[in-house]
């Protein structure tokens, strides 16, 4: 019973953030270190808003 549930949310927040072009990945550490429990990326995983990423278009070096 509840394991549907969660599935279909589960599947409803992936189409939701697949499709939306609001959200970026910055560059991050997802090497996966298989030593530890739970296996996952080294520096986890982020996602920003756009609104919320630094500009770096433009620039200058």
């Amino acid at each position: 019973m509840g394991e549907d549930a969660t599935t279909s949310i589960m599947i409803e927040a992936i189409a939701a953030l697949a499709t939306q072009d609001s959200w970026i990945v910055p560059v991050q550490d997802l090497a996966i270190a298989l030593n530890t429990m739970p296996a996952g990326p080294r520096s986890g995983f982020t996602m920003l808003k756009k609104a919320q990423a630094p500009d770096t278009e433009g620039a200058g070096p």
